[in-house]
């Protein structure tokens, strides 16, 4: 088998079905931490590749100042667990288009129009809303970070409820739970950073109040990455998110995923991958939540 091939082949398999989740009790860890029956729960589900969306290059910039603006816009979107990319050829069967009309201002200002529109995988216009920019002239011929990303906060925010399911746009809980999502350990690449902003962002898709710290929160959520070389060329990583209770340090229980992966395959981004894994283990978390009553659905 050629490396490459195995090596896409096996990152296929981990982001669709082969990363197997399990809810468990977690025994290993230190008490006050009780022991919860065991449930096997479905596997990891994949979104749909329509599910993403293709940022096209803007009109109407300069090709810098468009590929600056569209890689804010995806790192937005995926704090709103939506997928995006910038190449041709992805996956991704949505389409983003914007058109820019600028209009030079005597004082060293510039006023813009930004004319954003979404299109489905058929092709049909779901979404168009015009967006009104007023930013000093130099910032935007040098495309400032700043501006590029105030810019794409207000895209991401506008175009990611199009792609959502209604489940996720109509998903309301108590509103005395605050959960503290922690940072995520272990994990190679920009695994930390990207498992932790994609479980704090599909917890609030979930409809669940943030909690700034432990302290703040009624619960809080702990993940740990474990990679361990299986051979020469491959590696096991494992993913544990333990649920506990703020208040009594309680371990209510630990949703599990693991699988094998070509090595250093993960060493990387993991951008939509990250979402994919966090997805996969939103529903054992809400388990063991119904388990302890708080939750009824």
């Amino acid at each position: 088998m050629n490396w490459m091939t195995g090596h896409n082949s096996s990152l296929r398999l981990l982001v669709c079905c082969l990363f197997a989740v399990f809810l468990t009790a977690c025994g290993d860890l230190p008490k006050p931490f009780s022991e919860r029956a065991r449930l096997e729960i479905n596997p990891l589900v994949k979104l749909k590749d329509s599910s993403g969306i293709f940022i096209q290059p803007v009109a109407g910039m300069s090709e810098a100042a468009s590929d600056a603006l569209r890689t804010s816009i995806k790192e937005k979107l995926f704090e709103h667990n939506v997928p995006s990319a910038l190449e041709t050829g992805s996956q991704y069967q949505y389409k983003l288009l914007g058109t820019v009309q600028a209009e030079p201002d005597p004082k060293l200002m510039i006023r813009m129009q930004i004319t954003w529109r979404l299109f489905d995988p058929t092709g049909i216009e779901v979404d168009r809303f015009l967006q009104a920019i007023e930013a000093e002239h130099l910032s935007w011929v040098i495309h400032e970070p700043v501006l590029m990303n105030k810019i794409a906060d207000v895209v991401a925010a506008e175009i990611s409820p199009s792609v959502q399911d209604e489940e996720v746009k109509s998903a309301k809980q108590p509103e005395d739970i605050r959960i503290f999502a922690d940072e995520v350990t272990g994990a190679p690449g920009t695994g930390n950073r990207d498992l932790t902003v994609s479980m704090r962002a599909a917890l609030r898709q979930k409809g669940f109040l943030l909690a700034d710290s432990e302290e703040d929160a009624s619960y809080f959520v702990q993940g740990a990455v474990e990679m361990i070389a299986a051979g020469d060329r491959a590696e096991n990583v494992s993913i544990r998110w333990h649920l506990v209770r703020a208040e009594s340090g309680e371990l209510l229980g630990t949703v599990s995923q693991g699988n094998k992966v070509p090595k250093g395959a993960l060493d990387g981004r993991w951008g939509a991958l990250a979402y994919e894994i966090v997805k996969g283990s939103l529903e054992g978390l809400q388990d063991v939540l119904r388990q302890d009553g708080v939750i009824t659905r």
